[in-house]
């Protein structure tokens, strides 16, 4: 008896962390999927100079709160653009990152 009180209650915290673990992967994987949609459609949709943009997107019942980041290439005359997501998950701020570098110039419609 001894033995299952103290099996018992480590066998359901591995459980509670697993469970976690797997809930937070999923979640991650939304918001790559988030920050790679929301990037290529500012890509292939911009003509013009490039600002910060922000914005909040639902995906799985869940909100992800995404905000657009550029700055100069110091190599050549193109951005780096970034794309950062954040989310809550069980009571925790979490937040992924997505860059491209774009050559706008080449993108315009003339």
């Amino acid at each position: 008896m001894a033995f299952m009180a103290i099996v018992i209650p480590v066998a359901i915290d591995g459980l509670r962390i697993a469970s976690a673990a797997g809930e937070l992967a999923i979640r991650k994987a939304e918001a790559v999927r988030v920050a790679q949609r929301e990037l290529n459609e500012f890509v292939v949709t911009s003509a013009g100079g490039l600002t910060t943009q922000s914005g909040t997107v639902q995906e799985s019942g869940h909100d992800y709160h995404w905000a657009l980041h550029s700055e100069l290439w110091p190599q050549d005359s193109m951005q780096l653009l970034t794309m950062e997501v954040t989310f809550v998950a069980r009571d925790r701020t979490y937040s992924t990152h997505l860059s491209t570098l774009v050559n706008l110039v080449n993108l315009r419609v003339q």
